[in-house]
């Protein structure tokens, strides 16, 4: 069962990359401006936070999670397909066609983590297994910009499409979860998430982390684009990142037994803010390609605190809504602030200073975990 969860884990975050890393590439290639982008990314998110909170609660109301990341899976094949295969300009297309692929894969990724993290028999391997989905990540994201410029964005489509069939058919054969009793289960019920003060706490914590973290997929890839970089240059970048949060994660069991999740947390802030500034300093896409490995220490532990943390403050028969309300209003949320707010700061400031100020940001997060106990 470990094994095909590891092949699920590959699979799915490979066929993920293939789309998500070339977004902002395709919509600027097929002539849509900066705002255009912003509008759709703004679409996504929200596509994204909505369906993370409902898919949770549909999950701990019916009792299951696989069914629903089939269908999720299926939704990514036929919207992926439809979305890279046109490449003419038809705004209103490409804001729904992109906004449900990339708002499906988030929400299908999140809700799979957290398939992991409720299984008994797999939850103390969830960082381990979450490194296959790194790996999957890294190795597509740096074939994603070389098959985009050598064979067309809609190359892109059809191989993320035969992968998530691949998806499908592995995850019928695996173990789903097993959870009490739900047919009293209704949706007021979620509000006793937010009694919890800790909880609560953690969200705002994640939200202006992944605030900033979001938006190193939009400015950070305008900066590559303002250095003359290409849509190649961008997959490595993705690839950098990827390959390099690996090791921590596959790390994950040890660093939760052995040190304070909560310092590790605040130390890889620091070192996120850090990688903002340096990049609005850096003069060269592979500068800023270089600094981008700074990832090995941001994200694995972004996410291992995130999951493990959130994991304790909720209650058995809300596990798989509060991890899924944790991630709407932390990762689906910024991810919406994160394209105005870049906007905004770029219109008052040139991109490098807006980079600094992004950086400057997480000091707040920094701030907020000394309250939390």
């Amino acid at each position: 069962m470990k094994r095909k969860f590891s092949i699920l884990m590959f699979v799915m975050f490979f066929s993920h990359a293939l789309l998500f890393t070339q977004m902002i590439p395709y919509l600027t290639v097929v002539g849509y401006s900066a705002v255009e982008r912003g509008y759709i990314i703004a679409a996504y998110a929200t596509f994204s936070m909505v369906g993370q909170a409902l898919f949770g609660y549909l999950s701990d109301r019916f009792g299951t999670i696989k069914k629903f990341v089939i269908a999720l899976t299926t939704l990514i094949l036929v919207s992926g397909l439809l979305a890279y295969s046109f490449q003419e300009i038809n705004y209103l297309y490409h804001f729904i066609m992109i906004s449900v692929v990339a708002g499906s894969t988030r929400i299908a990724a999140n809700l799979f983590e957290t398939w992991i993290l409720e299984l008994d028999s797999m939850h103390d391997d969830f960082s381990y297994l979450r490194s296959f989905g790194s790996l999957g990540w890294a190795l597509a994201s740096l074939i994603s910009g070389f098959m985009a410029v050598r064979f067309g964005y809609q190359s892109l489509g059809f191989l993320a499409a035969a992968l998530s069939i691949i998806v499908v058919f592995v995850a019928i054969t695996t173990e789903d979860v097993k959870k009490h009793s739900v047919e009293r289960l209704r949706i007021r019920d979620l509000k006793r998430l937010f009694r919890n003060k800790r909880y609560v706490l953690l969200v705002f914590v994640f939200f202006f982390a992944y605030l900033i973290y979001n938006a190193d997929g939009i400015t950070i890839t305008d900066y590559i684009f303002h250095l003359n970089g290409s849509s190649e240059d961008v997959g490595v970048k993705w690839f950098v990142q990827a390959i390099t949060e690996i090791p921590l994660l596959f790390l994950g069991s040890y660093i939760l037994n052995k040190f304070n999740i909560k310092n590790l947390f605040r130390i890889s802030l620091v070192v996120l803010m850090l990688r903002f500034i340096l990049t609005g300093l850096s003069t060269s896409v592979w500068q800023v390609i270089a600094i981008a490995s700074l990832q090995t220490v941001t994200f694995p532990i972004m996410l291992i605190a995130q999951k493990h943390l959130i994991f304790k403050e909720v209650p058995q028969e809300l596990m798989s809504s509060g991890q899924m309300v944790a991630g709407s209003l932390s990762m689906g949320l910024s991810a919406i602030a994160a394209p105005l707010l870049s906007s905004f700061l770029l219109t008052y400031m040139n991109i490098n200073y807006t980079l600094y100020a992004l950086g400057l940001i997480l000091l707040l997060p920094i701030a907020l975990m000394g309250f939390y106990d």
